[in-house]
C-alpha cells in the first residue's frame, strides 16, 4: 500500500462532516440574516450588536453537538434564546435553532427533558418580557396560540420518532430475515454435502469389498 492508499483512520469522512455541520450552518445562517433583515422593521427594539449576533451564533454551535449531548444542547440552546429575547433584540427566526435542539432531543429518546423544556420555555417566553418591561402583558389570544403551536411541535417530534422507530424496527427484522434465509441455505448445502459423501464413501466401500474378493 502506498502513502496515498493509507487510510484516515479515526478521521470522520466527508458524509458524517457533513451530517454534524450541515444543519447547523443552514439554521445560523437563516437565525442570523433572516434577525437581520427583519430588524429594519423593528425601531423599537435595540439594534443587532455584537452580542446580539454571538446570542443568535450559540444555538447553531450547540447543535454541532447535538447527537451526543441532546439534553445539555437542549438546555443550551433554550438559554440563549432567552437571554436573547430578553435583552430586546429585534425578532425574527431566533428560535429555529430551540426547535432543531427540540427535536433532537425528542428523537433520541429524551421525551422527559423535551417536555420538561417545555414546561420551562413556555412560560418564561410568555411572562418574562413582560416582568422585565420589554413587552406588554401577553393576552389569553398569545398565549393559548403559543400553547397550541407548541403542542403541535411535540406532536410532529413524537410522530418523526415513532416512524423512524418503525423504519429502523423493519430495517433490523430484514436483517434477521435475511441472516435466517442464508442459514437455512447453508444448512441446505451442507446437507446436500454430507448426502454426497455418504454416497461416495458408500460406493468406496462397496468398491473395496469386491476388490479384497477378487484379491482373494
Amino acid at each position: 500500500m502506498t502513502i496515498n492508499e493509507t487510510p484516515w483512520r479515526g478521521r470522520p469522512g466527508p458524509p458524517r462532516f457533513a451530517r454534524r455541520y450541515f444543519l447547523p450552518v443552514i439554521v445560523g445562517v437563516i437565525q442570523i440574516a433572516g434577525t437581520f433583515l427583519a430588524q429594519h422593521r423593528q425601531h423599537d427594539r435595540m439594534d443587532l450588536d455584537a452580542l446580539g449576533v454571538l446570542l443568535l451564533a450559540a444555538g447553531p454551535v450547540a447543535l454541532t453537538l447535538r447527537r451526543r449531548y441532546p439534553v445539555a444542547v437542549l438546555g443550551f440552546v433554550l438559554a440563549s434564546t432567552l437571554g436573547y429575547v430578553l435583552l430586546d433584540y429585534p425578532q425574527g427566526p431566533i428560535y429555529l435553532s430551540l426547535i432543531v435542539a427540540f427535536v433532537s432531543a425528542v428523537m433520541s429518546g429524551h421525551r422527559v427533558a423535551a417536555v420538561v423544556s417545555l414546561l420551562i420555555g413556555y412560560p418564561s417566553f410568555l411572562w418574562l418580557p413582560y416582568f422585565v418591561g420589554i413587552e406588554p402583558a401577553p393576552t389569553w389570544g398569545s398565549a393559548l396560540g403559543l400553547g397550541a403551536w407548541l403542542l403541535v411541535l411535540l406532536t410532529v417530534a413524537e410522530v418523526a420518532h415513532g416512524r423512524r422507530d418503525q423504519a429502523i424496527e423493519a430495517a433490523r427484522a430484514h436483517r434477521e430475515e435475511s441472516r435466517r434465509r442464508a442459514s437455512e441455505e447453508r444448512l441446505r448445502i451442507a446437507q446436500e454435502l454430507h448426502d454426497v459423501l455418504a454416497h461416495n464413501i458408500s460406493l468406496i466401500n462397496v468398491q473395496a469389498g469386491v476388490a479384497l474378493h477378487l484379491i482373494d
